[in-house]
């Protein structure tokens, strides 16, 4: 039955108005998904001539191909990516490495020094041959980070360092 105003009158607005507030999430739900999904950092991207690139060395099509995979990759989470397959050998989406490529299975010169050394080195792939390089804080090293200090790490954020167009981070 509809809410009647003070002179008797249904008020369809303030309906409408408590309906939105009774269906709109919280940050403090308790299904809490937006923790849960996966961030894009940009933070430590650089890029090596002829092996990697920046993103005005990426077509048009590619720019937009690459921020249609980030918004599809940000409605999960990491987790879902690892164990999401693709491609003819179906592999995950995400893959995390124990560290840097060895020298004769990348041809990039060595890891960017400007990430951390806790970093577990990973790729997304984009399509056949493109990937996104970066790193992800190990779970278990943000945990005992915020127990050392006041520090949050998130480990369900994806640091970017490097697009690769070709496959030259790690060949199989």
């Amino acid at each position: 039955m509809a809410e009647r105003g003070s002179k008797g009158k249904s008020n369809g607005r303030r309906e409408s108005f408590l309906s939105a507030l009774v269906s709109t999430p919280t940050l403090g739900d308790n299904d809490d998904a937006i923790t849960k999904l996966c961030k894009f950092n940009f933070k430590f991207f650089t890029y090596e001539v002829d092996v990697t690139q920046n993103f005005n060395e990426w077509t048009q099509p590619e720019l937009s191909e690459l921020f249609s995979s980030l918004q599809n990759f940000s409605a999960e989470s990491l987790e879902y990516w690892k164990n999401t397959t693709a491609g003819p050998k179906r592999t995950p989406y995400l893959l995390i490495y124990d560290g840097f490529p060895p020298e004769e299975k990348t041809k990039l010169s060595g890891p960017s020094k400007s990430v951390p050394k806790e970093a577990k080195w990973a790729r997304f792939r984009l399509d056949t041959t493109k990937r996104l390089i970066g790193f992800v804080i190990p779970e278990e090293f943000a945990v005992s980070a915020k127990e050392m200090s006041a520090t949050i790490f998130d480990s369900n954020c994806f640091y970017v360092v490097y697009l690769d167009r070709d496959h030259n981070f790690y060949s199989s």
